[in-house]
């Protein structure tokens, strides 16, 4: 008979949750960033990461060093063609470096093919955690002579 709710219950509460909300919003925006970039019909997708997110048996299948201190740069590209379907091709060229504040270090990928996947991996260095690292990739892809650039600006911390 008696209905109550949170709101008339926890006023201060709920209050305080929805102008957190309102106010902390914008603040999440910057956090979605583009995962790939397209140029005519090749695209390609990039992400970066923390090793330790990696499973022990998944980093020593790949050959992967975990540790709170190490980064993962993973890229695949993929080919469009006109009636809208998309394959994953080969790089002809991959090539690129991460920087920090006072270290440029080259970036050393290897090649994964899967049954339907083809992605390079490269390692880096997180020197100091909440680091902002720049990472910069130049791929070509092997049905291309132009190349595509990739740049990629963000923190990270040692897990």
């Amino acid at each position: 008979m008696l209905q109550t709710s949170c709101f008339l219950i926890f006023p201060k509460i709920a209050l305080r949750i929805v102008l957190a909300s309102i106010f902390l919003w914008p603040f999440t925006l910057p956090a979605q960033e583009n995962i790939s970039v397209r140029e005519g019909s090749y695209e390609v997708f990039y992400s970066a990461f923390n090793t330790s997110f990696l499973t022990p048996k998944v980093a020593s299948s790949l050959g992967i060093v975990r540790g709170d201190d190490r980064g993962l740069l993973n890229v695949s590209v993929l080919e469009h063609f006109p009636d809208g379907s998309s394959h994953p091709i080969a790089a002809k060229t991959i090539s690129g470096s991460s920087y920090d504040l006072l270290h440029r270090r080259s970036l050393n990928f290897q090649e994964v093919v899967e049954t339907d996947a083809r992605y390079y991996l490269a390692p880096f260095k997180i020197t100091n955690d909440n680091e902002m690292i720049i990472i910069q990739v130049d791929v070509t892809p092997v049905t291309s002579d132009k190349s595509i650039a990739i740049k990629l600006e963000r923190r990270f911390f040692h897990n």
